[in-house]
């Protein structure tokens, strides 16, 4: 087995190439720091982003159908209902590609947060209107 080890250390990636040519070698993430923070962080805004868009549906759903004779829904309801449609509605289709610039990527991120927002400022005038 050591020889198939020694095989797959000397073979070096793209990155690790490049760091050679450039003179720049590619910086190695610990572990730990992947489990232990990044890991956290990205489930704990997974799951603020989810808590927002249950907000917005909820209060969106109790202005505009509860006065149509449908019962209130609460927050963990809306979310768990948000669940059961995104659970049913997902798409695998590579839409992206994988190289994409941090200004694309922030967009996306901004329409994430920004979508609801807009979605509850427009009800809000509707719902002062009826």
């Amino acid at each position: 087995m050591s020889g198939i080890d020694d095989l797959n250390q000397d073979i070096m990636s793209d990155e690790d190439l490049l760091g050679r040519l450039t003179g720049k070698p590619k910086k190695k993430t610990n572990p730990y720091v992947v489990v232990f923070v990044y890991f956290p962080l990205l489930v704990a805004f997974a799951f603020g982003l989810g808590c927002w868009y249950a907000f917005a549906a909820m209060t969106m759903w109790n202005w505009f159908l509860v006065p149509l004779g449908v019962m209130v829904i609460g927050f963990w309801n809306m979310m768990g209902f948000g669940c059961l449609v995104g659970m049913f509605t997902v798409s695998f289709a590579k839409t992206y590609t994988l190289k994409r610039t941090s200004k694309e990527k922030a967009g996306d991120l901004g329409m994430l947060i920004i979508s609801p927002a807009f979605a509850l400022l427009l009800g809000w005038i509707y719902q002062m209107l009826m």
